[in-house]
């Protein structure tokens, strides 16, 4: 089974395939995928800015949104077919604290 996994910024931006995984169930038919690591390299942590009368954060490139689009797998179906309904439910990742 393949996945792919899509990131932006924000919902204005469009999405950007981070990659493409081919998985393989375990013998309990599990599948696990993780992306901690690939989701963090997308992210840049900025210490805010405290500056009299003045303060600053670098929000917009602490955070993201992402979603995972996998294959259609039913008869009929063509390979490289994706579901992409899991866009309805975007997950936000974020880095260090905003």
């Amino acid at each position: 089974m393949q996945v792919k996994i899509l990131f932006a910024r924000s919902f204005e931006d469009p999405w950007q395939e981070l990659a493409v995984y081919l998985l393989q169930p375990a013998p309990d038919s599990k599948i696990f995928v993780y992306i901690e690591d690939l989701l963090n390299s997308q992210l840049e942590y900025v210490l805010h800015s405290f500056n009299e009368g003045s303060y600053s954060t670098h929000a917009a490139e602490q955070y993201g949104i992402y979603t995972i689009h996998y294959p259609l797998i039913e008869e009929g179906s063509t390979p490289g077919d994706y579901i992409t309904a899991e866009e309805e439910f975007t997950q936000y990742v974020i880095k260090g604290g905003i």
